[in-house]
């Protein structure tokens, strides 16, 4: 094929082309050819019609009609009261061509707010619809104004709980709104570090490393966690729980979001038990030969809790009795410190009954030391005694 069959006519020697656009579109027709690198290839590329080339790849493509639809984005969205929202808008001819961005060019408003430029906002709770608008063609979006009014209450199980005694910390939230559910709820509860063996547990959520992590929680819905644990030291002081909770949900009154309890640990009570000693117990054999040295304990304990630490030793005075209930004599050979002993041949055909009288020192130790006065209790261990001989 050659540039006459593509309608390029041949200039002679020395002939300039014509001026006028007929002149200009073939010298740019002949550019191509050259720009082409034969004729041949420009003939797959062209179209000639009545002697005018057209590219092609043109020739068929959709010149955009009018605007038909405006579709504003985001469709729904969500804010706190007096928030703001910004929207774009993009036009689409009816046949559903873009046409772009045309938010500079559509007018925004709101139901029940304002609309300043494509940024739109209202205090006013509940669905609301932004309309944008270039001359009659209109698109809709909805915006959501949402709160819900968190609440956090703090207790202790008692605020002076005797030394190891047991003690429950709880933190309740609470959504007080009856419409809207609350999302992305958590809460700040520190464990308390005197509590012995703290332990935590959760109605809703988990909790780790002082954070309770909630969750969603529904109109009216509530959500409990407890710390437990043992009273500490009292040397502790005061130990206090305070929870904090927090939403990614609007809260409109955060002054009840924090709550508090708190508990200081008494001196506790103590107990004491009487047993005869490891290699003594009945029968107890007054005729025995050689005779036998009885031996009696005395353990003192935490009345509240015997697992807890006992009172340090020398805090403790112990005084001893040893009662014969039919007159016989009773004559220990010791009687002072955490035990007693007395020789079977000192003993009659009697009942007796052993008594250990412990005292804790005031201030000597303070988880068991009272206040005021010293603590005084007194425990008894009844035997008989036989006469059975070597």
């Amino acid at each position: 094929m050659t540039a006459r069959h593509l309608g390029i006519p041949r200039l002679r020697r020395g002939q300039a082309a014509r001026p006028g656009r007929r002149g200009t579109a073939r010298r740019d027709l002949i550019r191509r050819v050259l720009a082409a690198g034969s004729v041949a290839a420009l003939a797959a590329t062209l179209a000639v019609t009545g002697g005018t080339a057209a590219a092609a790849g043109t020739a068929g493509s959709a010149k955009p009609g009018k605007l038909a639809t405006l579709v504003l984005s985001p469709a729904a969205a969500t804010i706190a009261p007096g928030a703001t929202q910004a929207y774009t808008a993009q036009g689409f001819d009816a046949a559903g061509n873009s046409l772009g961005d045309l938010t500079s060019q559509a007018r925004f408003t709101i139901s029940g707010g304002s609309c300043t430029a494509s940024v739109c906002t209202t205090t006013t709770l509940g669905s609301h619809t932004v309309t944008g608008t270039i001359k009659k063609v209109t698109g809709t979006a909805t915006l959501t104004v949402i709160e819900a009014d968190l609440s956090a209450t703090q207790t202790v199980s008692t605020a002076s709980p005797y030394y190891y005694a047991p003690v429950t910390f709880t933190t309740t939230v609470t959504n007080t709104s009856t419409t809207t559910t609350a999302t992305g709820v958590t809460a700040a509860v520190n464990e308390p570090a005197g509590l012995v063996s703290p332990a935590a547990a959760t109605s809703t959520g988990s909790y780790a490393g002082g954070t309770w992590t909630i969750g969603s929680l529904a109109p009216g819905a509530t959500a409990t966690l407890t710390i437990t644990g043992d009273a500490g030291d009292v040397s502790d002081g005061t130990q206090t729980v305070t929870a904090t909770v927090s939403a990614a949900t609007y809260d409109p009154n955060p002054a009840n979001n924090t709550a508090s309890a708190s508990e200081a640990s008494q001196p506790a009570p103590i107990q004491d038990t009487v047993t005869f000693a490891p290699g003594s117990g009945e029968p107890v054999d007054i005729c025995a030969d050689p005779p036998v040295i009885e031996t009696f304990d005395v353990t003192v304990t935490n009345a509240i809790n015997p697992a807890a630490p006992p009172p340090a030793p020398d805090s403790l005075a112990i005084a001893w009795s040893c009662i014969p209930l039919g007159g016989n004599p009773c004559l220990p050979i010791n009687d002072t410190g955490p035990f007693m002993s007395v020789a079977t041949n000192t003993l009659g055909l009697d009942t007796y009954s052993v008594g250990a009288q412990v005292t804790v020192v005031h201030g000597t130790d303070p988880n068991y030391a009272t206040n005021t006065d010293n603590q005084i209790v007194i425990s008894w261990l009844t035997f008989s005694t036989t006469c059975v001989g070597p």
